[in-house]
């Protein structure tokens, strides 16, 4: 009997000491404002109020976020949750600009002169628009391609543009995955260009581009060409050179006058500008029809 006769004394002092406790789920846009309001106070509260307190808990910690202390007429404010003010007159703590780091669970303790209290906890959980990070760009064939908008986070809307015009679906244009996914059949070079999607819900927007050159191969492969430009450049391939075989004279500079006293005034010129006349060039007699041969060695 022992037991249940204190889980009744338990149950007693809960129900005279703690009046209410409320819990709340709210959800905000990020850097917007938000206002947490409690339970409306009756003249019997505010006659008997001593102090008001709002704590917040996040996963791991537990900060005093504001304290109103009436006997004393002392206000206090903690960093733990931003910029925050409390009006009593309507018992509401307000957040300005909340971020990330603005989410938890807020606590408000009110303490009345009868030691009883009311407890009101509500869950702030921050929105924020959808990220959209990348377009992936992939060829099914050389006249067939397909665009996938990434998107991080929530969104409600997916819209896509080309050139800045909203595209809608047709007989050659589909969409797939919630919007996500754009299908062109047939595409003409008419339609390259900058294709864009656009991502959204309630708290913002974001949007992402790319610009579609054409369908390119290389190395005989499909390549998924969505940002890159058709190589337009032109090769010439160059054989390679053979071993080149000597030619079997070796031309005098000038030519040689054909009369006599021609040749010793020519031979006069070559001793005063330095040059020396070269005759045909010697090798071995392959046959006997070949007129040049090559002296003996030691003759002059």
């Amino acid at each position: 009997m022992m037991p249940g006769y204190f889980i009744h004394i338990w149950l007693f002092f809960f129900a005279v000491f703690v009046r209410e406790i409320k819990v709340e789920e709210v959800k905000k846009g990020l850097y917007s404002r938000v206002e947490l309001t409690g339970e409306k106070l009756d003249q019997h509260t505010a006659d008997s109020l001593k102090s008001v307190e709002w704590t917040k808990r996040n996963r791991s910690t537990t900060c005093l976020c504001f304290r109103l202390t009436i006997t004393k007429s002392s206000v206090s404010y903690s960093q733990c949750c931003g910029t925050a003010r409390f009006y009593l007159n309507n018992n509401t703590l307000i957040l300005e600009n909340v971020t990330e780091r603005d989410e938890g669970v807020f606590i408000e303790t009110i303490d009345t002169g009868d030691r009883t209290k009311e407890w009101l906890n509500v869950t702030l959980t921050i929105q924020y628009p959808p990220n959209a990070t990348g377009i992936v760009v992939s060829w099914t064939s050389s006249t067939s391609v397909t665009l996938k908008c990434e998107v991080s986070g929530l969104f409600q809307h997916l819209m896509w543009k080309r050139e800045g015009v909203s595209i809608l679906e047709k007989h050659r244009h589909s969409f797939s995955e919630r919007n996500q996914t754009l299908h062109i059949s047939n595409i003409t070079s008419s339609e390259y260009g900058s294709y864009s999607c656009i991502a959204s819900n309630a708290y913002g927007e974001s949007e992402k581009h790319t610009y579609i050159t054409g369908h390119r191969a290389e190395n005989g492969k499909t390549t998924d060409g969505g940002e890159a430009a058709i190589d337009l450049g032109i090769y010439q391939e160059i054989p390679d050179f053979g071993e080149v075989t000597p030619l079997p004279c070796v031309y005098t500079d000038f030519i040689k006058p054909r009369e006599s006293s021609q040749a010793s005034a020519a031979a006069q010129h070559f001793e005063e500008s330095g040059y020396s006349e070269v005759g045909p060039s010697c090798r071995e007699p392959v046959s006997n029809e070949e007129s040049t041969a090559c002296p003996e060695a030691g003759e002059e």
